[in-house]
């Protein structure tokens, strides 16, 4: 039960971050040239997210991350299965991570496109156990 409330905690949290949380100004160094984004805001633009794709990894934590940060997929989140660990954003929400493979959904191909990513650690599927 416990691990239940604390998975769930995690995705709670998880969710605030990407619903809640509005991206703010700032000022990036990029190969040497100081890009300012605060002032200006353009009216010909769109939102890029449309869907949350959320996945489980069949994985311990550190298997996770190296197959999401060194393998041919990724993912925009990682929640980890242990309680005081951070979430990972190993990419940013503002580049496509590669996590839905060959998509569809409601009419929209490349899932990848449109959504961000997020991995639950998880072992899989497991033996269950009857409880009485």
């Amino acid at each position: 039960m416990k691990r239940t409330i604390r998975h769930a905690t995690w995705f709670w949290i998880g969710g605030c971050l990407l619903v809640c949380c509005k991206p703010q100004a700032y000022v990036a160094h990029t190969k040497g040239y100081r890009i300012n984004a605060k002032g200006y805001d353009s009216k010909s633009q769109d939102e890029r997210i449309r869907m949350l794709v959320i996945h489980y990894t069949v994985g311990d934590t550190k298997a996770s991350i190296s197959e999401l940060t060194q393998g041919p997929v990724s993912v925009h989140y990682l929640i980890t299965d242990r309680f005081r660990e951070p979430i990972y954003q190993l990419v940013r929400e503002d580049k496509r991570a590669w996590h839905a493979g060959v998509s569809y959904w409601r009419g929209r191909t490349n899932v990848n496109d449109v959504s961000v990513g997020i991995e639950i650690v998880n072992p899989g599927a497991t033996k269950w156990s009857v409880i009485p």
